[in-house]
């Protein structure tokens, strides 16, 4: 196989998957900044257009949908998926409160309780059920169908064809910037940001973003398959989101340390993707027959 002729052709179908996701996108950056509505009415759609532009441009080159890791993979790496967010989610919210820089506030779970009858309950069994609830019920109706949008796009896609052309590292390198850029407008022009000053915040999450990738495309590479990336995006989003967060009070430093956008987040992603960086060598030589893509030409770890 040319060498040269190959790395075109992805190259290629890489900058047709961008500009369908970047301007699919766009439609809904523009709903979000400018119709005053706020981002949850969009955040779905957006979250749809990466999945949407890998099946697209599968199509438009391949003439088919193989390679983008439809298989679920080997139960353990679904379920360290799942798990993973909950534990940093507890060090980063737990350090916060046991320091005194963050607070404890049932409110949210308390709402939830008295619409289930149970306004006189312990404070405890609130949090509990409220939490039960939000990572089942609302992992499944609320969090999981976007997180597959962006990871079918990102992991079931982007990845696999970078680590066709490059490596492990640079291939996470270069997704990871991509998946701040998606990210990007939303933090600067709509309400997808934290109390921390907006300069902070972005940096941040630019360094938390891109060490994340390093573990999202761990799972891809390790499973061979786009689901644990997918439950470990929903279940972040859930528990970061809807778990941890709501229940923390705010005292005026808070927010630099948790949120997405805080040091705490930005520490734990870095450790996590330090780890798997050194570790990069347990890799399969040859990633696309792990990946099932259906170039065979080997890359390297590193």
């Amino acid at each position: 196989m040319n060498t040269n002729l190959s790395n075109r052709t992805n190259i290629w179908r890489i900058v047709t998957f961008l500009v369908l996701a970047f301007g699919l996108s766009s439609i809904f950056y523009v709903k979000i900044i400018t119709g005053g509505e706020g981002i949850d009415p969009w955040v779905l759609p957006l979250m749809l257009c990466p999945g949407v532009s890998a099946i697209l441009t599968k199509l438009i080159f391949d003439r088919n949908l193989k390679g983008l890791g439809w298989k679920p993979g080997p139960a353990k790496w679904l379920g360290l998926a799942y798990l993973l967010p909950i534990l940093y989610g507890a060090v980063i919210y737990g350090i916060t409160w046991l320091f005194g820089q963050g607070g404890f506030t049932p409110e949210v779970a308390a709402g939830l309780a008295s619409e289930l009858g149970m306004a006189d309950a312990p404070v405890v069994q609130m949090v509990v059920v409220y939490t039960l609830l939000l990572g089942t019920y609302g992992f499944l109706r609320y969090s999981l169908l976007g997180a597959f949008g962006e990871e079918l796009g990102w992991r079931g896609f982007l990845f696999p064809e970078l680590h066709r052309m490059t490596s492990f590292t640079a291939a996470s390198l270069i997704g990871g910037i991509v998946w701040v850029l998606f990210h990007l407008p939303l933090i600067l022009f709509s309400d997808y940001n934290s109390t921390a000053p907006r300069a902070f915040a972005v940096a941040m999450f630019f360094i938390s973003c891109i060490a994340l990738t390093f573990v999202h495309n761990w799972f891809r590479a390790r499973s061979g398959s786009v689901w644990p990336p997918v439950v470990l995006h929903a279940s972040h989003n859930i528990f970061f989101l809807n778990v941890f967060d709501p229940l923390m009070a705010r005292y005026p430093l808070t927010d630099y340390f948790v949120t997405e956008f805080g040091v705490g987040l930005m520490v734990i992603n870095v450790l996590m993707a330090l780890y798997i960086w050194a570790h990069r060598s347990e890799l399969d030589p040859k990633p696309e027959a792990t990946l099932q893509m259906a170039s065979t030409q080997p890359t390297a770890a590193d």
